[in-house]
Parts: structure tokens; sequence; C-alpha cells
């Protein structure tokens, strides 16, 4: 779910290459304003969203958001101004927000501290491979003459939109809210699982704790969290950049291939993240140690 989620984050990068500033008219820094309005709705309702996450449930929530964000993405494919493309990027970031924080907290409801860093990093490897296969399924897309009257750019947002919706369809069915919901699991199964979690919990008498606000504003403001923050921010300025310039890049590099063409050749740093995205966080797991891992990681940031 959260693979293809990244694919229609990454899906205006590669519509970029198919024609998308062209057919929409853009001028100057409009593309770059495009990719922005995302972002402020994403930042405003993140906090929100992760809350609304806790006391609905994720096994109801995430389908739901995911559902959302597909429809959002079949929208894009019918805009046909600047105006209307903000609008369903504003919408879009809205139900992306929660996604991310969501399953990581949908997670941590199945496994122990020291689990998380590489289970977490099993869904988070879900962009670097959205990057790769997203510059694949968008040349194999552009080879369609149209799709359902949809031609170009258009058709990889129809798509891969039609793919989320249907699979987020499924998860509501499939994806159990915790352990003790879970029917694929036998009675003893659920038992460990709750156990091997509250072990961690000292004087737990639940797994799922209860929703409060003095928590909630501790956690927000904990220096840890904004020294994290801060940091993350950081990387990310690197990271988000790549992803929706990548394509962009490319073309700067090879003027003369065909759109498919480079739209392949975007295609191999993602492989190569994939690979670290997941190891770092195995060495992690294995020593029991993260600062060390991420400070050996920077210097490969920078150099990226």
């Amino acid at each position: 779910m959260l693979y293809h989620d990244y694919c229609l984050i990454l899906a205006t990068g590669n519509a970029r290459l198919a024609g998308l500033e062209k057919d929409l008219h853009l001028k100057g820094y409009d593309y770059n304003a495009i990719l922005s309005v995302f972002y402020i709705s994403y930042i405003i309702f993140e906090i929100p969203s992760n809350m609304c996450c806790k006391l609905v449930g994720p096994g109801w929530f995430i389908p739901a958001i995911s559902l959302a964000f597909g429809v959002c993405s079949i929208a894009t494919a019918f805009v046909h101004n600047f105006s209307q493309m903000c609008a369903v990027r504003f919408v879009l970031g809205i139900f992306e927000a929660g996604m991310l924080p969501g399953i990581a907290y949908y997670l941590s409801r199945w496994y122990r501290r020291s689990e998380l860093a590489f289970r977490l990093a099993l869904y988070v490897v879900a962009a670097p491979l959205a990057g790769a296969f997203g510059g694949l399924l968008a040349s194999g897309i552009l080879k369609l003459d149209n799709f359902a009257g949809l031609e170009h750019w258009r058709m990889i947002f129809a798509i891969e939109g039609i793919v989320t919706v249907a699979i987020s369809v499924i998860a509501f069915f499939t994806l159990t809210d915790r352990p003790a919901t879970a029917k694929w699991l036998s009675q003893e199964e659920k038992d460990l699982a709750i156990s091997r979690v509250k072990s961690e919990r000292v004087g737990a008498t639940e797994v799922l704790d209860k929703f409060d606000r003095k928590k909630v504003f501790k956690g927000i403001f904990s220096p840890v969290t904004l020294g994290t923050a801060l940091i993350f921010l950081l990387n990310n300025v690197t990271v988000q950049g790549l992803a929706f310039f990548a394509p962009t890049i490319v073309r700067t590099i090879y003027p003369h291939n065909t759109v498919i063409s480079q739209q392949l050749h975007t295609v191999p740093p993602y492989v190569v993240g994939g690979f670290f995205c997941l190891l770092f966080p195995y060495i992690s797991w294995k020593v029991d140690r993260r600062l060390v891992v991420l400070i050996c990681s920077a210097p490969l940031i920078i150099i990226g």
C-alpha cells in the first residue's frame, strides 16, 4: 500500500517528462509551486492525522486515507490548469499526511522497540522501490496509445490511482487493527504477541494506551523529538529534492534521449538506495544501537 502511495507522489516528476508542464501551460516556477503546495497541507495535517489514527484505529484509518489518496491521483489525470493542479495536490497532502506515522504507530502495536527499526525499514524501503519501479511503470504506461481516452502523463496518474484504490479496498478487509483482532492468529499466538509488547511497558495493563492530551504535548515538545525532527528535516530536503527532480536532472544529462529512456535512467539510484535502506536498520537491529549507524550513513548522504 505504501509503495503505491509513494509511486503516486513521485509520479509528478515522471509526468513532467511526459508533457505535464506543456499541457497545463506552466511557466517559471509554477512546477515548483505545485510540488510545494502538497507539503503545506502535509505539514498542517500530519500530527492531527496521526491523532485521528489512534482514535479511529489504524486498521480502518490507513486503508481510508490510502483510498482517498488514490481517488486524488485519478482526479489529477483530469486537471487542465495550474489552479486545479494546486487544489488537487493540496487535498492529496491532507490524506498522505497520516500514512507514514500511521504505519509506524501500527507496527508499534506488534513489535518491541528493538525490533521496530528493521520492521519500519521493510516498509520505508517502499520509497526507493517506488522511485525505481515508478520510473519503470511510467515508461511502460507511456507506451500505451491511450487509457480510457486519456493520453500521455494523464495515464500515469489514472492507472496508478486505480491500482491504489483497488489495494485500499482489499486492505479494509485484510488489515487487522491489532494482534487481539487478527483472525489469522490462534489465541495462543495472539496472547504471545500482546505479552511481548507489554513486557516493555512496566505496569501497563493494556497494550493500547488511552489518548492523553498531556502525553501528546510532552511528546511534541520533547527535546529528543525536536532534535530528531530537525535532523530529519535537513535530510529530507535532499531526499525529496532528488525524488521530485531526478527525472528533470536526467533530462538535462540526456537531452536527446527518448522520454522512455529518460524514465529508465532514474531507476538505478533507487535500487542502491533500497539495498542500504534495509542493510543499515538490519545492522542496527542486530547490534541494538542506533546512533552509530546514523552517523555512518550521514557521509553517504552528503556524498550523494
